[in-house]
């Protein structure tokens, strides 16, 4: 077993293997970059913001962006930084991304 599975891709977007996020998120490489892609496609909804670079690592940038997208379009009180496999998040951001194409 490996940790960087390639995400695939279907009818409503990209999926990922695990979470991605804020400890104990599994953080896989390929999760991470599906992440911050749709958190790059999904900017003008985070507004001020600045594009994270595409790299597969889990930082203070990503997890900020994370944190900004569920206070600011989920609504959270306590952003809790994650982004599950096909949670409310993951659906979310896929959604958006669907409903710009």
């Amino acid at each position: 077993m490996t940790d960087f599975l390639t995400p695939t891709r279907t009818e409503t977007g990209l999926t990922l293997t695990a979470a991605v996020g804020a400890s104990p998120a599994s953080n896989r490489l390929d999760d991470v970059r599906v992440v911050q892609q749709l958190l790059n496609a999904n900017s003008q909804h985070l507004l001020p913001y600045q594009d994270l670079t595409v790299d597969g690592r889990i930082g203070p940038k990503t997890l900020s962006a994370i944190e900004k997208f569920q206070r600011t379009i989920l609504r959270f009180s306590n952003p809790d930084r994650v982004v599950e496999a096909n949670g409310k998040t993951h659906k979310k951001l896929v959604a958006l991304l669907d409903a710009t194409a």
